[in-house]
């Protein structure tokens, strides 16, 4: 009893696996080969690069913000594909882990114009879903401007489901959805119990 008392606490706690903490690992993607791994203070400038690029030129996230949250260890996963050859940086997805409510929030998925529509985002969401599934969280939950009609089509293929609107959530007139997944205990592979 004691032992399971002190997993659970554990989980609480750090709720991102040890094996996360820092990994080096290599992707193929639609045929090409890429190099995945934990997000790094280094990664930030590219990060800050692609955003502009995939966002037509609208402010990136303040570096304080990225520093926050690559700071954020426990509860926050931050991973970036570069290509091996030149290490350039394809595309970066974060996630904030909350076990209190069993929810992971993807925070951020940006993949550089030249790689985009060559399924780099739904590799990222898939590897989002697999450890969401893993580690027993029940929800996924994001936002995601109105007007983004290709992530909104993306993240529907995968099943989320608009949950409201938001008002003026990315800036005057730009509004986002909210919008989920709940996984059963079926899907989290814990039967019936």
């Amino acid at each position: 009893m004691w032992k399971r008392f002190n997993e659970l606490v554990y989980w609480h706690t750090h709720p991102i696996p040890k094996e996360l903490k820092e990994f080096r690992q290599s992707v193929q993607i639609n045929g090409f080969e890429f190099v995945m791994m934990r997000a790094t203070m280094a990664d930030i400038d590219d990060m800050q690069a692609i955003e502009r690029e995939a966002y037509a030129g609208d402010d990136p996230w303040p570096r304080r913000i990225f520093e926050h949250e690559l700071n954020r260890t426990r509860e926050r996963l931050y991973v970036v594909l570069r290509q091996p050859e030149t290490n350039s940086l394809v595309g970066f997805m974060g996630a904030a882990f909350r076990p209190g409510i069993r929810e992971v929030h993807l925070a951020n998925l940006t993949v550089s114009p030249h790689w985009q529509g060559r399924e780099i985002g739904t590799f990222f969401l898939s590897y989002l879903i697999t450890l969401t599934k893993q580690n027993h969280f029940q929800r996924l939950s994001l936002e995601v401007e109105t007007t983004n009609e290709r992530a909104i089509k993306l993240y529907e293929k995968f099943d989320f489901q608009i949950i409201r609107e938001r008002r003026n959530y990315y800036g005057p007139q730009r509004n986002a959805y909210d919008m989920a997944q709940v996984f059963s205990k079926k899907q989290l592979g814990r039967g019936m119990n």
